[in-house]
């Protein structure tokens, strides 16, 4: 008679990822461009309703066991190892979303990695821009509200 028990569980199923500088801004993660964020907590809810909090490691990967179905993966930006100033980034291979969604097969995996880039302030509006070019100089005077400036340019070679 074996008197052992086993209450643990484990699943066949993982989802990982990266989280990351997206240095490059073109969507995807790239190991030898971009710049992992390390120590970000990663929330994954899975297809039963559990909740599991994840950190990136040093290359900003994260790893986690749930079972097979819908996973949802949330990034924590509110946390405080969360660099201030990132936005996601551009979504087209669907590495810019936060939360995500992935569907885990039966005896496999899903990926979701999630991209920030700086964000970038609205350029200023321009009351005024013109140009004059002179014995081959260009000067370009510009204005914006209490603000003028002239730069000059030597076209000369």
């Amino acid at each position: 008679m074996n008197n052992t028990y086993d209450f643990g569980f484990t699943y066949g199923q993982y989802v990982d990822g990266y989280v990351f500088v997206d240095f490059t801004r073109d969507g995807q993660w790239n190991p030898a461009t971009d710049v992992p964020l390390p120590g970000i907590t990663v929330w994954l809810t899975n297809s039963q309703g559990g909740v599991v909090g994840v950190l990136t490691d040093g290359t900003g990967h994260y790893r986690a066991d749930v079972p097979a179905g819908s996973t949802t993966v949330l990034v924590d930006t509110n946390s405080a190892s969360f660099p201030p100033g990132l936005v996601l980034t551009d979504n087209t291979f669907g590495q810019g979303e936060n939360p995500g969604t992935v569907n885990v097969p039966p005896d496999g995996s899903a990926w979701d990695n999630a991209g920030y880039r700086k964000s970038t302030p609205p350029l200023p509006s321009l009351l005024s821009l013109t140009a004059h070019a002179v014995a081959g100089e260009v000067a370009v005077n510009w204005g914006r509200l209490a603000e003028f400036g002239t730069v000059a340019y030597d076209l000369q070679p």
